[in-house]
C-alpha cells in the first residue's frame, strides 16, 4: 500500500447454509477493492459444532479475479 492509496470494503448480503439437521449458519462475504480496482474478497463464516459453542472462521482471497 503507498501513501495515497485508498482501501475499500463492501459487504454482500448475508447468506445463509442450512445443514440436514435444520441447523442454520450465517457466511457474509466482503469485497475488498484498492482504489476502486477489485482485489478479492473476505468470507466470514460460522460453522456447526456438537458442543453448542460458537466457531467463527475467517477465509481471505486477494490478489483473485474470483467474486462471492
Amino acid at each position: 500500500m503507498a501513501y495515497g492509496d485508498k482501501d475499500t470494503f463492501v459487504p454482500r448480503a448475508v447468506s445463509f447454509e442450512r445443514y440436514a439437521d435444520g441447523t442454520e449458519v450465517p457466511h457474509l462475504a466482503i469485497r475488498v477493492f484498492r482504489n476502486g480496482v477489485y482485489r478479492g474478497y473476505v468470507e466470514v463464516h460460522a460453522h456447526r459444532v456438537s458442543d453448542d459453542s460458537i466457531s467463527i472462521g475467517v477465509t481471505s482471497r486477494l490478489e483473485t479475479e474470483h467474486r462471492p
